[in-house]
């Protein structure tokens, strides 16, 4: 099964996560002992070696339950695997740890739209957009949300705002598909 892919630039995202989240590191017993779990598990994930990743992220998070970045790779790993109950859980936590952030919401709405719950997609990927309203990522995923429930005009404003971002697949697809102009 094809699917979108959630941050075609995941290295850089991740390394924002961590650098977001890792700058307070040095200030919590345990916590440098679970990002070398993390820095472990990403090396996995990169690998595509997903089952691998998980058990380093959930390690990450036994030794500092407030890992952001742990439960948000976590996720992401669960994503790749199809586990997207599992990812939505996740980012769910990652949220209620720092709702600020506006990735975990994209990722969510992503999960959220790969299981068909369209009106939870673009739910959080309207809250993304909220927090950064440059994330091609959470229009496109919100586009497609809308197209699904057949909302064209949204939909088609959401894939041309993420075309503008630099992400113009789905937007140049619905355009072929002759949904969009």
């Amino acid at each position: 099964m094809k699917r979108f892919d959630i941050c075609r630039t995941r290295p850089v995202c991740l390394f924002l996560i961590l650098t977001v989240v890792g700058c307070a590191v040095r200030d919590r017993p345990g916590a440098v002992d679970a990002k070398l779990y993390v820095d472990r598990g990403i090396a996995h994930a990169q690998k595509g070696q997903h089952q691998e990743a998980i058990s380093y992220f959930s390690k990450a998070i036994e030794i500092n339950p407030r890992s952001t970045d742990a439960y948000y790779n976590r996720g992401v790993a669960y994503h790749d695997k199809g586990l997207h109950d599992q990812a939505i859980s996740d980012y769910t936590k990652v949220i209620e740890i720092s709702p600020g952030l506006a990735e975990p919401y994209t990722n969510r709405g992503t999960a959220y739209l790969n299981k068909g719950q369209y009106d939870e997609a673009i739910s959080d990927c309207t809250k993304a957009v909220e927090r950064n309203p440059r994330s091609a990522e959470a229009y496109w995923c919100r586009g497609i949300a809308y197209g699904s429930i057949g909302q064209i005009e949204k939909a088609c404003a959401d894939l041309k705002r993420a075309c503008q971002l630099g992400e113009c697949a789905p937007c140049e697809r619905a355009k072929t598909e002759g949904f969009c102009k």
